[in-house]
């Protein structure tokens, strides 16, 4: 008898910092997912990245920038019925081993698989199998962000998975073996790029040729394109799906104390997710849904002709000789985007630090 086909509902990045701690509280589970969750229920599995580490322990370096899950946390992702989220991401060491071992500890607990990070790299390049009414999928996950505070795993120290490529493809190669369907799911690219670069596309060629079946991308805060390689859908960044500005606390080079401001840019707040349809008898069926994250820090759907138009536009650049000077031009532009946060954060984050510290921002947050 042959297999239904198998509908995959699939996200970017899930961080449940900053103000969802008291949203969270207030609110309950539903809150920031309540309104996208109607239109999953025909899906067989969801996936997400988590971004934030779910866990109480403080953080490792002082200056880091760092994103701490809401208590309530866990509890929204089982409400959202997640069956598996990556953990490899540059923020997953934000608070130590510790810190890593309390969130899979509390994934564990609620069922939710997960897979990019462990103990040592072994552990941290492992897969997770899922079974689902007959299919066996196996699910890997790594990370390519440099940054100098302690995030990957060693053969006897806990960490995320690197992105090797030639690692990788042995690695696909040997699951590919085991199971029906291969899903990667990569964090990598530019911050505020819509654009892939020619290195990352030649990647996602590599992990296609190897046996992926599906590959999903996270890390650069914005919607990226999406395009079919040898039959496989490439996402290659399915942007920010729960996100908080906040203020957050640190230590300078010269051991001074500092409170700044990390504020969402406009375009991170147009996210969405994508449905997958896998079949053997078939090629895959793709749709991008596109949704608004609001200033409240929910999640609405959002089909309007201006946004579809918007996502079809984007994809049309990844076509034709034009790739080239577009991704040249979306790197200046990402440029431009980050300078832009950074003069506006500069420019009132002193007088809104000392107005947050007066309790005049009521609705604001503290990340630590």
């Amino acid at each position: 008898m042959s297999r239904q086909p198998l509908k995959i509902v699939a996200v970017g990045d899930l961080a449940f910092n900053g103000r969802y701690h008291r949203l969270l509280d207030r609110h309950g589970p539903e809150y920031p997912l309540g309104e996208v969750l109607p239109h999953w229920c025909d899906a067989d599995l969801r996936f997400g990245n988590l971004e934030s580490p779910l866990t109480a322990r403080p953080k490792v370096t002082p200056s880091k920038l760092t994103l701490r899950g809401a208590p309530h946390a866990i509890d929204a992702l089982q409400y959202a019925r997640f069956d598996f989220v990556a953990v490899a991401n540059n923020h997953m060491m934000d608070y130590g081993p510790e810190g890593l071992a309390e969130t899979c500890d509390k994934l564990d607990v609620a069922g939710i698989a997960h897979a990019g990070a462990g103990d040592n790299n072994g552990a941290a390049c492992a897969p997770a199998i899922l079974n689902h009414n007959g299919h066996t999928i196996g699910l890997l996950a790594y990370c390519d962000v440099w940054q100098v505070s302690p995030l990957y795993a060693r053969e006897r120290s806990p960490g995320v998975a690197p992105l090797r490529v030639s690692d990788c493809v042995a690695q696909i190669q040997e699951l590919r073996r085991q199971v029906d369907w291969v899903i990667v799911q990569l964090h990598w690219g530019q911050e505020m790029a819509q654009m892939p670069s020619p290195e990352q596309r030649a990647w996602a060629r590599s992990l296609v040729d190897a046996g992926a079946d599906l590959v999903l991308g996270h890390h650069p805060h914005v919607l990226q394109p999406a395009e079919i390689v040898d039959g496989v859908p490439v996402f290659y960044s399915l942007g920010d799906f729960l996100f908080s500005d906040m203020f957050w606390s640190g230590r300078n080079e010269k051991d001074e104390a500092f409170l700044a401001k990390m504020k969402l840019h406009p375009l991170s707040r147009k996210t969405g997710w994508t449905e997958i349809i896998l079949d053997k008898q078939s090629p895959p069926q793709v749709r991008f849904r596109p949704a608004s994250l609001t200033r409240g820090l929910a999640v609405v759907p959002d089909d309007s002709a201006k946004r579809l138009d918007e996502w079809e536009t984007l994809n049309s650049q990844l076509n034709g000789d034009g790739y080239p000077r577009a991704y040249e031009w979306e790197c200046e532009r990402a440029k431009a985007r980050q300078d832009a946060l950074d003069e506006w954060c500069s420019l009132w984050s002193r007088l809104e630090s000392k107005l947050f510290g007066f309790g005049l921002f009521p609705n604001a947050a503290l990340g630590t």
